[in-house]
């Protein structure tokens, strides 16, 4: 999504100017002026407040881009673009939402990992870890069911199933 780059962009901006000023906070803390060293460090914890806005802009806006009405099959959430802590927060949004719809199934796609940092997807074990940590809602998970690259999630409560697509 176009507005979902341009906020991880923006982030990546703030994201810079934190790293900044908290290098010059610790230049200025070794040099014995912890006045100057406090007014940096602070800086750069706006500009991380502004990152943390900008990310969470930018998954808002990806996730509706990527889950407009009629671009998948019902019950279908597509999770490209987002960091791992944005789409465990989705995701736990939806589980609970299919409890409370006792729906029977849910598809999750979360990619393969090819825009990954070495091609390595993040996400499959994130929500493997998912999953074993909310075992009073989910019953059992399979790997690379239906397809390679999914996540079949049972759950416990009215035995529907979700299954997480890479």
């Amino acid at each position: 999504s176009k507005a979902g780059t341009a906020w991880r962009e923006e982030a990546q901006k703030y994201n810079d100017e934190r790293a900044a000023c908290f290098e010059k906070s610790q230049f200025y803390y070794s040099q014995g002026d912890h006045e100057a060293a406090k007014n940096w460090s602070n800086k750069g914890k706006s500009y991380g407040q502004k990152m943390d806005d900008a990310n969470e802009r930018a998954a808002k806006a990806i996730f509706a881009d990527l889950n407009a009405p009629g671009k998948h099959p019902a019950r279908t959430y597509d999770f490209h673009g987002l960091f791992v802590k944005e789409a465990l927060l989705k995701l736990e949004e939806i589980v609970q939402l299919a409890k409370k719809n006792r729906w029977t199934d849910i598809t999750i796609i979360v990619g393969r990992g090819n825009h990954s940092l070495n091609g390595i997807a993040k996400l499959p074990s994130a929500v493997e870890d998912f999953a074993h940590s909310h075992g009073d809602v989910i019953a059992s998970y399979h790997l690379d069911q239906p397809t390679k690259g999914c996540i079949h999630l049972e759950l416990s409560n009215n035995r529907s199933s979700m299954c997480i697509i890479q």
